[in-house]
Formats: C-alpha cells, structure tokens, sequence
C-alpha cells in the first residue's frame, strides 16, 4: 500500500472530515503530509520500513505530554505505520546566527525539564520499547558501556581509511575515563534537538520528531543539542553562545561531577562519527573533503586533551 493510500486510510477512520493539503519532507525513514481533519490543521508522519518506530514515537510522546512539563505536539491517531499530530503554529528554531542568546537559555531550560520530570523513571540505558501503557528499555545497560558500543561503531567506520587512528585514540580515551561515566542516571532523552525539531513560539519551547528518544544520561542529549543547535562540530565560534545553552541547563537541573570531561569526549565521539560520513565520496569535492577532514582530526585530539588524563 502507499503512503498516501495509508494515510487516506487512517483519515478516514480517525476523522469526520479530512483533507490531504501537501507532502512537507522526504526522508529516510518516514514521510510527513499536512492535511485539515476536523477542521484543525495536522501533521501526518508516514513510514513504510519501520511502523514499529511511530508506535514507539506515538507512545513516547504521550508520556511527555502526560508528565514532562516540556511541549509537544498531541498525538490525535496512531496506527502501525502513520502518526497524526496537531500542527503546532510556531516558529522552527532554524540559523543559530539568527538567534538571541535567551533562546538558547530556553532550550538548554527545556531540555533540562524534560530530564527532570523523567529521572528515576528506567532501571537502565538503551532504547525504549512499548510495554502496555507505558515505556520500558530494552536490554538496559550502564552508560559507560553504552556509550563505548557507539564510539566503537563510530571508529568501524574509519577502519580502512587514513583516520582509523582517531576512531581508536577516542574509544581508548572513552574506556580510559569509565569512571567518568559511571553513576549517571537514565532519564528520558530527545536525542536530536536540531533547528528542525526544536519550535519556538514567544518564551515556549516545543519538541518534535521523537524518534531517537530513548534512556539515557541528560547531559549526552543537551551535548547532542549543543553539537545540531550550533552547526556541526567545527563550527566553534560561538563559546559563549555555547554557555548561555549550558547555563539555561544548569538553573533548572545539576550535570553532575566531571560533566567536562564528558563533554568533552561526547564531542569528540560527534566527531568522530561526522568524519566518518566525510569519508563517503559522495560528500563533497575532493578539496573541500581533505580541508574538513583535516580540521576534524585536530578537533578530535583538541578534545581529547581538554578531557584530560
């Protein structure tokens, strides 16, 4: 069945009265209509390889909606493979260059309510499953390593290639610092805070596209935020806009000890993963690809001795 034929179907039984108004993106994984049904405007994500992901999204973002005191779009229908949403009318977060300092305070305050509200909610890290009317992680694990599993599969992507080196020095430096790791708490996480998926209406922070959230520590989803927020890891020009995100964090909820250190190695496991995906000759020009390839490895071991010994 096709996507459009899908979410006709689901209109139909959901609704009195609907209409298909345009397809709004194309993607990967899913693709997202906005139509009227019942005379309010909806957001429809359809997908045809993993219906088992918008249950999961559809699950999870009723929970936030319940119980976090963050915004989200109300879920108004969900079936196996097509979510229907109210249409949030606010502004996407977009260019960095054109936002305020206050409302990266905002976001960083957001974040941190949402890791607030759902402390003390999962018995582990991973990703999170249906479980009747509620969530529950899968195979929950320790952060540490959790976090090594995705730095390894990040460095077997630089096997072969002229940076397998930095994939290994950034995994050893992740199992070297363990400790650092240990003892951080699960909470529930967004995990990809980017221009797109953060909405701004005046002072109200809404949060779209749940389908990474899963159980993990609160201040990897605010370094994920910090990395998609203010352009991908080189773009480090803005330190200062970089703490007013922290800072927006920390008046609402504590990072913990040696958060800097895992700061630090979170940013340079993002990096490593964006080298990784420069590697791809599709990427860019053959200049353009060795000039950031570059930069990205001095990043990388930049970090690395910010974290310290």
């Amino acid at each position: 069945m096709t996507t459009e034929a899908t979410l006709t179907t689901v209109l139909e039984e959901a609704f009195d009265d609907y209409a298909i108004d345009r397809r709004v993106r194309v993607g990967e994984r899913n693709t997202v209509y906005a139509a009227r049904a019942d005379g309010q405007r909806v957001a429809c994500k359809l997908t045809d390889c993993q219906p088992g992901v918008l249950a999961r999204e559809a699950r999870l973002q009723r929970a936030v909606g319940e119980s976090a005191p963050v915004a989200v779009p109300d879920v108004l229908a969900s079936t196996d493979g097509c979510l229907v949403l109210e249409w949030l009318d606010a502004e996407p977060f977009g260019d960095h260059r054109q936002r305020g300092p206050e409302r990266f305070r905002a976001v960083g305050a957001a974040l941190a309510r949402l890791h607030a509200a759902t402390a003390n909610r999962f018995d582990g890290h991973g990703t999170l499953a249906v479980d009747g009317d509620g969530l529950a992680v899968e195979e929950g694990t320790d952060w540490p390593t959790r976090f090594a599993t995705f730095v390894q599969r990040w460095a077997d992507d630089l096997d072969g290639t002229s940076d397998a080196d930095v994939g290994a020095a950034v995994l050893d430096a992740v199992i070297r610092h363990s400790g650092a790791f240990a003892d951080v708490p699960p909470v529930l996480i967004h995990g990809e805070a980017s221009p797109d998926h953060v909405l701004l209406d005046d002072d109200t922070v809404a949060l779209i596209d749940w389908e990474l959230g899963q159980a993990a520590p609160g201040g990897f989803d605010l370094v994920w935020a910090e990395r998609d927020l203010l352009g991908r890891p080189l773009d480090d020009g803005h330190a200062e806009i970089r703490e007013v995100l922290l800072d927006g964090y920390r008046e609402v909820r504590a990072l913990g000890d040696a958060f800097d250190c895992r700061r630090e190695l979170y940013r340079a496991g993002f990096a490593t993963r964006e080298l990784g995906l420069w590697h791809d000759p599709d990427r860019a020009v053959e200049n353009e690809r060795e000039n950031h390839r570059k930069r990205l490895r001095s990043f990388v071991f930049d970090r690395l001795d910010a974290a310290g010994d």
